[in-house]
């Protein structure tokens, strides 16, 4: 019993890293594409 909740609690946190990762992943990609519509804007 004791075993099972400790692979659930694992799981858990893999799970809260990986959307942590994925939500820094989103911002920065979200921050870069900011830039180039910026830098376009500018061009034209």
């Amino acid at each position: 019993m004791s075993n099972s909740h400790q692979k659930e609690t694992q799981l858990d946190y893999k799970t809260e890293r990986i959307l942590n990762i994925v939500g820094i992943v989103i911002s920065i990609v979200i921050w870069i594409a900011g830039i180039l519509l910026t830098m376009n804007g500018f061009m034209q």
